[in-house]
């Protein structure tokens, strides 16, 4: 068995959130790593939902929090990895340190990051780099892939290419480890 201390800010960010959720699931942390951060069960029926984790420091914060932007996060995921992920969900916690204190969830199946990250690396990379950045023009909050986006397409967000907007996967009450429950 792994030691509790072992968990990391990311896990405990998404755990103590799932535990404020309405639905009032349990949260357990697995004893050994097989790949998966967090379970969520129901106290109600047998759902259950298996959740990996990915924590991002805040890359915003590097750049001034400049045009809009309120957080921005970097990941390296190996194909294959995501492939072979047993989990139902990765969440990807990004973390803002801006003037005010922030988290922000991207909730995921694996196969669909694969996909929409190879679509935009080619099904070739051995690795995928990856930038997430949450955007805020208006009342309208967004979130942007923006790895190899150059300076004028950051400043026509509402023109960029369609596979670089992730605004669907940000789930602030991470409602979406629940919608295979109903």
């Amino acid at each position: 068995m792994r030691s509790l201390f072992t968990i990391h800010g990311g896990e405990y960010l998404v755990g103590s959130k799932l535990e404020s959720h309405e639905r009032k699931p349990n949260v357990w942390i697995p004893s050994k790593d097989i790949g998966v951060d967090l379970l969520v069960s129901c106290k109600k029926s047998k759902n259950t939902s298996t959740i990996q984790v990915k924590f991002s420091k805040d890359y915003n914060i590097a750049h001034g929090g400049k045009d809009g932007f309120l957080a921005g996060g970097w990941w390296q995921f190996k194909p294959d990895k995501i492939l072979q992920s047993t989990a139902n969900y990765w969440v990807l916690v990004l973390y803002s340190a801006t003037k005010t204190i922030q988290t922000y969830y991207i909730v995921i199946k694996p196969a669909i990051l694969l996909r929409r990250l190879q679509s935009l690396r080619g099904n070739e990379a051995k690795t995928l780099n990856t930038y997430l950045q949450v955007y805020k023009e208006g009342n309208c909050i967004t979130c942007i892939e923006t790895r190899q986006m150059k300076k004028a397409e950051k400043q026509c967000l509402n023109q960029i290419d369609k596979r670089r907007d992730f605004t669907e996967f940000l789930d602030g009450k991470l409602d979406k480890i629940f919608e295979d429950w109903d």
